[in-house]
């Protein structure tokens, strides 16, 4: 074999090389490169769900098939909230979840509070506030209207019990109508809820010991004195 046919079976090998090269990188790499990680839920997710990070795991998805509204970022989605259920290998989005954990955990109850068991409220009470509540007598009260959601401030520390709960949050605050009110007029929402009117009743997320606790004074003729705090 002639020198310059030497070469040209060379090169023609090379190539050939190169081409059956080519063909399995694309076979094992190529999905990957028209692909993108997302996160989707590795189990069931059940409603007012805690997500944790052992609920999420990262999957290689075509790029045309990832909605363009689904979150891509784990710390956005551990430690928020679920509206509703979300199934085993289902995608986030924002719409889903909720930025906090306004619902009772384990070993935690909504515990409704009408408006005849409230003393005062200090400033206005809105769902999503944390609060402070110790006890006032009932004896000493002057009167038992309905109370005003902007009540003039009173310092917690006159109460009339050295018992008082730290840091309770407001599930929801409803009006005499029973209804949940939202800050703007005509019950636009702007991420707060809030009333103008009367507070008919309010929820409070609470352990079921400090429920007992609650329950135990009202029963020896305490009311609620509810100061927010943020």
């Amino acid at each position: 074999m002639s020198m310059k046919n030497r070469i040209r079976s060379i090169v023609s090998f090379l190539v050939f090389l190169l081409g059956t090269g080519g063909l399995i990188f694309l076979y094992k790499y190529g999905p990957q490169l028209e692909s993108r990680k997302v996160i989707v839920a590795a189990v069931t997710i059940g409603e007012n769900q805690i997500i944790e990070a052992h609920h999420i795991h990262f999957e290689s998805k075509p790029i045309s098939a990832v909605p363009k509204n689904a979150i891509l970022v784990p710390d956005q989605v551990i430690g928020k909230v679920a509206k509703g259920v979300i199934p085993s290998g289902a995608y986030f989005y924002p719409e889903w979840l909720e930025d906090d954990g306004f619902y009772p955990k384990e070993g935690e109850i909504i515990l409704p509070v009408n408006s005849q068991s409230i003393f005062a409220v200090n400033l206005s009470l809105r769902s999503r506030d944390i609060v402070h509540i110790a006890f006032f007598k009932r004896s000493q009260a002057t009167q038992n209207e309905p109370i005003d959601l902007d009540q003039t401030f009173v310092p917690i520390e006159k109460s009339d019990d050295s018992i008082y709960l730290k840091n309770v949050r407001v599930a929801a605050v409803r009006s005499s109508s029973g209804n949940i009110v939202f800050d703007l007029e005509g019950g636009g929402y702007n991420g707060r809820m809030t009333s103008t009117g009367t507070i008919g009743s309010i929820e409070l997320i609470v352990t079921e010991d400090d429920a007992a606790l609650i329950k135990n004074k009202l029963e020896k003729d305490f009311l609620l004195w509810i100061s927010r705090m943020k």
